[in-house]
């Protein structure tokens, strides 16, 4: 059937509380407003208000509450209103690290809107950056039953997308990157908005002869190394395209990384790119697929 983002999302967060009595909402706006774009719209009727919980906008408090419900086996969902002051805190950081090093859960998840900007993502946490409304849906569902705090990246554009979604909502594997068309010249590694942009990039290129592989990356920690590294030994060139602000700077991150991990194959450098006009972008791509 076909969705929207916000209705895809909505979906997720109905079943998941109705199948599993211990997920609630928390946000400064998830009740009677209908939460950020409407994604909650009248899930307060339905679940009740101890379960739709709106509070005031106190951030810190508000990651506070849904850490120590955690803690204590619940699984909070939380509507964050802003990300700066979120990936330096105090609080983020214990979610992580408590995880990470001990093994404690902390079955936490933090949705946010990409397009605050902020710094550095938190240790010990999973990132997830869905592309179109079937991957928000399948990406939240395995988010809210994952035992590590999750951090959930909604860009302003997947609210309004429509896709397909399956009929029942079914969780997807968080960590795990798809190629959603095939090439040879040139991999592009995208993930949130940037993914229509790079495929319609790609069909550009094509027109010149330069097959460009796309992949979604999907989650951003943990990364999806394997399928990353296959099409990086298939095409030795690599662009990654993004749409700015990137969420802790993963462009810069990843582009790292896998200079590192895949040095051998490359024969040029990774190029963080963030989007701009088409004849800059293909401009930029055919460069690097001429190398």
């Amino acid at each position: 059937m076909k969705r929207s983002g916000r209705e895809a999302i909505r979906a997720a967060l109905q079943a998941e509380m109705k199948r599993d009595r211990s997920v609630f909402l928390l946000g400064p706006s998830v009740g009677l407003e209908g939460g950020r774009e409407q994604t909650t719209s009248g899930l307060i009727h339905e679940f009740g208000p101890a379960r739709v919980m709106d509070l005031p906008l106190a951030p810190l408090a508000l990651l506070g509450a849904g850490l120590g419900a955690a803690y204590t086996g619940l699984r909070p969902v939380l509507e964050w209103p802003e990300l700066e002051s979120f990936a330096g805190s105090a609080l983020a950081r214990a979610a992580g690290i408590s995880h990470q090093q001990w093994n404690a859960p902390a079955p936490l998840v933090v949705r946010a809107s990409t397009a605050a900007g902020w710094g550095v993502m938190p240790q010990g946490w999973k990132v997830l950056l869905p592309s179109d409304p079937a991957t928000a849906q399948g990406l939240l569902l395995a988010a809210i039953r994952d035992p590590n705090p999750v951090l959930f990246l909604e860009t302003p554009a997947l609210d309004a997308m429509l896709g397909e979604v399956p009929e029942a909502p079914t969780a997807m594997a968080p960590g795990r990157a798809r190629v959603v068309r095939p090439g040879s010249d040139l991999s592009i590694f995208t993930g949130g908005a940037a993914v229509s942009v790079a495929l319609e990039l790609a069909e550009s290129l094509a027109g010149d002869g330069t097959e460009a592989e796309v992949v979604d990356l999907l989650s951003l920690e943990p990364l999806d190394e394997a399928t990353i590294a296959g099409s990086l030994r298939k095409t030795s060139k690599g662009m990654i395209l993004y749409a700015p602000p990137a969420p802790g700077g993963w462009p810069e991150r990843l582009a790292a990384r896998l200079q590192e991990a895949a040095f051998s194959d490359l024969d040029a450098p990774m190029i963080p790119t963030p989007l701009a006009p088409p004849p800059q972008l293909a401009a930029i791509a055919r460069r690097l697929a001429s190398y």
